[in-house]
């Protein structure tokens, strides 16, 4: 929106992203099978992830989506897109989650812990080990998360995609 752009803040991502993954134009088609196999690998590529050697059960609509989220946090906010925990979620972790939440999980969901872990932020390291009071430098990383957040009378909520090992241990 131009009023926000006009305030010296990033324009705002993409709103078009669901369950479906990105709704962007149809892709041209490929020219041959080996072009279209390259660009599927490079789509799950650019999100980290290896669909050859390590294959992990993320639909090609989250890698879209993954995909879409990266490179708008990359261009505006690199800070965020630094704090995605590559690697995903083990599947021993998404299984506790599920435990502790009495039933499955939505597969969405757990496709898009199978590509980032969350975001990992030395402000969260702080606030989980419960030892130290953020510093003057950790400030800064309470703006970073990608979900969102509102400042109200020097009361900041900021929601961040926490590593699935720390929605497990506040679960408890």
């Amino acid at each position: 929106n131009k009023r926000s752009q006009q305030a010296g803040f990033p324009p705002l991502p993409p709103t078009t992203i669901g369950r479906g993954g990105a709704k962007e134009k149809a892709p041209r088609q490929a020219s041959s099978s080996a072009a279209a196999w390259f660009a599927w690998y490079r789509q799950y590529r650019g999100i980290g992830v290896d669909p050859v050697v390590e294959p992990r059960k993320i639909s090609r609509g989250v890698a879209s989506t993954w995909a879409l989220l990266k490179g708008w946090l990359s261009r505006n906010l690199p800070g965020a897109a630094e704090s995605l925990k590559p690697g995903g979620a083990k599947e021993e972790e998404i299984r506790e989650a599920e435990e502790l939440a009495g039933g499955s999980l939505p597969e969405v969901v757990k496709e898009l812990y199978r590509v980032f872990d969350g975001q990992t932020l030395a402000f969260d390291d702080l606030k989980f080990s419960m030892s130290n009071e953020p510093t003057h430098q950790h400030e800064h990383q309470r703006w970073l998360g990608i979900l969102g957040g509102y400042n109200v009378y020097q009361h900041t909520v900021n929601t961040r995609m926490l590593p699935l090992r720390h929605v497990i241990r506040l679960t408890r």
